[in-house]
């Protein structure tokens, strides 16, 4: 007969995954789970082995995911971990998905007297899709404040737009506010629901779609988020479970200017976001029914050249570097909106502890804010390093307004839902 409780398989680690580790993931999946949450999550009820695994495929996904990005994230003071020492990572590390109203993700130390140390991640549900449904809508954030005329200028070129034929085509200001709002009903019903712990009637709204058109974006949205909650818990482990830090992690005008007290948790977020980005740059499928493995020595050919575009071997390599340079882009894009939404979920949570009048928790949640402006420093450094040895402009205009961008629409959340709240 088979075994009640099954475990979900590695992809990329499937012999060095420890078993027992992996079933125990699943057991604690089931017993962790909160019934408030799962009521208004979505039909999780009755949440069993069969749910369970449902839930922690994607996670146990993303987790392959940050093992491949620290095997080859180069570290500040020297390269790159490599793949034997994600191996040993691997046999010692499980995770699962906490469905639960949680801010944060926990580890559980494993570990007997005799054994290796192991360690299980207990990634929250509600903070992971939090963060997915913030991702999925910067673009329309970026596309809706990056305009620089006036409300009077966007209103006359609505007026004036006609559709081709009988069809009407939205402007995209209207799209994209359109987007916006969505996503503040998708917000106003996550604060709701944590500010409750559950107990608020109506189900968390979803601003993601559902529909098979766009299922591989949300999946990418989704393995971003997951991978770079994950990948700061591995950074913790890997370097000896919350001990002192040494401050080699991070480059020296940097390590300089962040305060002993969040050093650590900085580094963690630094190498997070360069595990979460070098896994999504390793990926070989990219969007729907689109499978492309970047060609990094193709670079600098997607530039425009002279009288060689004519020859039909230039112009198929140019075409395969300019996609190379998409590619790139778009996974870059994700790893930086990973973190953007990462902080974006803290700052709105913290803010509502506060107007609930949850002190101690607003602390603590203003305490991860700190991190903030020196992780954003690293994101852009690191790109600007990249960018130099891959000889094209990675961080551009585009990246940095994202960050101004959506401080902007965090305090149009503030503004306008969190400081009407009523604590009870």
């Amino acid at each position: 007969m088979p075994e009640a409780v099954e475990y979900v398989l590695s992809s990329l680690f499937p012999a060095d995954q420890n078993v027992e580790l992996a079933k125990e993931a699943m057991l604690l999946s089931v017993a962790f789970a909160d019934v408030p949450f799962l009521r208004v999550a979505g039909p999780d009820l009755p949440y069993n082995a069969t749910r369970a695994m449902e839930r922690n495929r994607p996670v146990r996904d993303a987790l392959d995911n940050a093992l491949k990005g620290f095997a080859f994230s180069p570290r500040h003071d020297g390269p790159a971990p490599g793949w034997q020492t994600a191996q040993d990572l691997a046999a010692r590390v499980e995770a699962f998905s906490y469905p639960a109203i949680a801010a944060e993700c926990r580890v559980i130390d494993y570990s007997t007297v005799d054994d290796d140390p192991k360690y299980i991640i207990a990634v929250s549900a509600f903070v992971q899709e939090f963060m997915s449904h913030f991702m999925w809508a910067i673009p329309a954030m970026r596309r809706h404040y990056a305009s620089d005329r006036d409300e009077r200028e966007i209103m006359a070129d609505l007026i004036k737009f006609h559709g081709l034929g009988r069809e009407f085509y939205a402007h995209p200001y209207v799209v994209d506010a359109r987007e916006l709002r969505k996503l503040d009903e998708c917000i106003d019903s996550y604060l709701r629901v944590w500010v409750t712990n559950g107990k608020v009637s109506s189900p968390l709204m979803h601003v993601i779609p559902s529909n098979e058109e766009w299922v591989a974006e949300a999946s990418d949205i989704y393995t971003a988020c997951s991978t770079f909650l994950l990948a700061h818990e591995l950074q913790h482990i890997q370097g000896g479970h919350f001990m002192e830090s040494s401050g080699e992690a991070l480059p020296a005008w940097l390590s300089r200017r962040v305060p002993d007290s969040i050093r650590n948790e900085v580094e963690c977020d630094c190498m997070a976001f360069n595990c979460t980005l070098h896994s999504l740059l390793r990926r070989s499928v990219d969007r729907i029914d689109h499978s492309h493995i970047l060609d990094f020595r193709l670079f600098r050919e997607a530039r425009p050249f002279g009288r060689t575009r004519l020859f039909p071997r230039a112009r198929k390599r140019q075409r395969i570097a300019r996609e190379s340079v998409y590619t790139l882009t778009h996974r870059v894009q994700q790893a930086v909106e990973a973190v953007l939404s990462f902080y974006a979920a803290m700052d709105l949570l913290a803010a509502m502890a506060r107007q609930d009048r949850r002190l101690e928790e607003a602390e603590r949640l203003e305490r991860v804010m700190e991190r903030r402006e020196y992780v954003q420093d690293y994101v852009a450094w690191t790109l600007d390093e990249i960018g130099k040895d891959w000889g094209f402009p990675i961080w551009d205009r585009i990246e940095a307004d994202a960050f101004r961008h959506v401080e902007t629409y965090v305090n149009h959340v503030k503004g306008t839902f969190i400081k009407t709240w009523k604590a009870f």
